[in-house]
C-alpha cells in the first residue's frame, strides 16, 4: 500500500518537473482517499466472502486470515479463488434450478 502512495507520489513529482504542476493540496487529498479504498478493500472482501460462506454476517474472528491472506497478493488470491469459484458454481446451479421451475410452471 505505501509503494503505491509512493509511486503516486512520485508521478506526481515527475509531472511537475515536466512542466505540469499540480497544486498542494491535490495530493494531499488523494492520499488519504487511497488509503481509505485500499482499507476498506481488506476489511469488506474478506468480510462478505466469509459471510457468504457461513450464510451470516462473520464477526471478525472468522474473517482477519482471509484479510491477511488478500493482502499477501499472490499467495492470497492462490487460496482465496478456489472458494470464489464454490460460491459462483453454487450460484450459478440455484440459478439453473430456479429457471427450470419456472418454465416447468
Amino acid at each position: 500500500m505505501c509503494s503505491m502512495i509512493g509511486y503516486a507520489a512520485l508521478n506526481l513529482e515527475r509531472l511537475t518537473v515536466e512542466g505540469m504542476s499540480f497544486p498542494n493540496w491535490i495530493p494531499m487529498t488523494l492520499t488519504p482517499l487511497v488509503c481509505f479504498g485500499i482499507f476498506y478493500t481488506f476489511y469488506n472482501v474478506p468480510k462478505s466472502l466469509k459471510s457468504l460462506e457461513i450464510g451470516r454476517k462473520a464477526k471478525l474472528s472468522e474473517w482477519i486470515i482471509d484479510a491477511i491472506l488478500l493482502f499477501a497478493f499472490p499467495i492470497g488470491i492462490w487460496f482465496i479463488q478456489p472458494r470464489l469459484n464454490r460460491i459462483y458454481l453454487v450460484n450459478e446451479m440455484i440459478e439453473s434450478e430456479n429457471s427450470n421451475t419456472l418454465t416447468a410452471n
